[in-house]
């Protein structure tokens, strides 16, 4: 008799799992991209994210901070993740780009350009979010991806996922591009 008890609670909980699990698709990684080059310009400093869209349809500066904590705690690196950086001016701008939503004509090598007058995102099904991700130099997008999920809200456990593995492909340890060399280290 407990042998199917047993048996059903880890398949309960490779359910849930699965449920908040995201995809992470289109990962791409210039050749411009270099570990310690990003750990040199983010670690321990502000670190810029820019955030378009608002799938939840939820009170702007709500999101904004829901989404900030949730970078802020799933980042490689530790940093200070802020939408409005003390130093607006530096140059090479560094930061992550969010796309939710993103409309189906924007591919990711575009998500370092302006987007002002680009119609960037699109509405989609209540509790679906996409996410369109590039970390930028300037105009330049060093990494990118894109991610989904099904979530409810920015504080959702199933973002948390999201973030958890969205943002190590985001900022991969070691050059995806020269697998055959050490890992790159950070700037001293």
């Amino acid at each position: 008799m407990k042998k199917p008890i047993l048996l059903a609670l880890p398949l309960a909980l490779a359910l849930a799992a699965a449920a908040q699990a995201a995809t992470i698709t289109e990962e791409e990684v210039a050749i411009q991209y270099n570990y310690g080059e990003m750990f040199a310009n983010v670690a321990n400093q502000e670190f810029k994210l820019v955030l378009r869209g608002n799938p939840f349809g939820a009170d702007p500066a709500q999101f904004e901070r829901g989404i900030v904590a949730q970078v802020q705690k799933n980042m490689p690196v530790p940093t200070t993740v802020t939408p409005r950086p003390a130093i607006t001016d530096r140059r090479p701008d560094y930061r992550l780009v969010l796309l939710f939503n993103p409309a189906g004509g924007v591919p990711n090598w575009r998500l370092c350009d302006n987007l002002d007058n680009q119609p960037s995102t699109l509405p989609t099904a209540p509790g679906h979010v996409e996410v369109a991700a590039a970390y930028c130099r300037n105009e330049v997008a060093l990494t990118s991806a894109r991610a989904r999920t099904d979530a409810r809200g920015p504080d959702d456990p199933a973002i948390n996922s999201l973030f958890s593995q969205l943002l190590p492909v985001l900022f991969p340890r070691v050059d995806p591009i020269r697998p055959q060399q050490r890992p790159n280290r950070p700037f001293r």
